[in-house]
């Protein structure tokens, strides 16, 4: 089993409770273009392993704010913004420990910070109303 098998069959039935009809095509849609991109600009050296996996996870944290399958409106997924990233962060940091990602280095699995991180290079967006 791959690492992105694990990824598919953990996050996906998740994201399936998350925002209707997006979280799961959007992740899907995010990991194909992602490797599209890695595959296109090899000269770039990336660390393929880790875009991949913080593609599939990226929107993870949504799964278990946004139920009943009612739309959203943006002020709605913006007031959720920190709140998804910390469980996300969380749900993968758990995931991580599983013998399965014992490939990955203790600097690429530090998943907190990469997610807090969004959050300060990206405010426009991780702010609250």
């Amino acid at each position: 089993m791959t690492y992105e098998t694990i990824l598919r069959d953990t996050i996906f039935p998740e994201l399936e409770k998350g925002r209707p009809n997006w979280d799961r095509p959007h992740t899907e849609a995010v990991v194909k273009y992602l490797k599209e991109i890695i595959a296109q600009t090899p000269e770039l050296k990336l660390d393929r392993d880790v875009l991949i996996i913080a593609a599939y996870a990226h929107d993870w944290g949504y799964a278990d704010l946004f139920a009943d399958g009612k739309p959203l409106n943006f002020d709605q997924v913006i007031s959720r913004k920190k709140e998804h990233m910390r469980l996300g962060a969380e749900k993968l940091e758990k995931l991580l420990q599983k013998p399965e990602f014992d490939f990955l280095t203790k600097e690429q699995k530090k998943t907190r910070r990469t997610f807090s991180t969004r959050t300060r290079l990206f405010p426009r967006y991780s702010r609250t109303r």
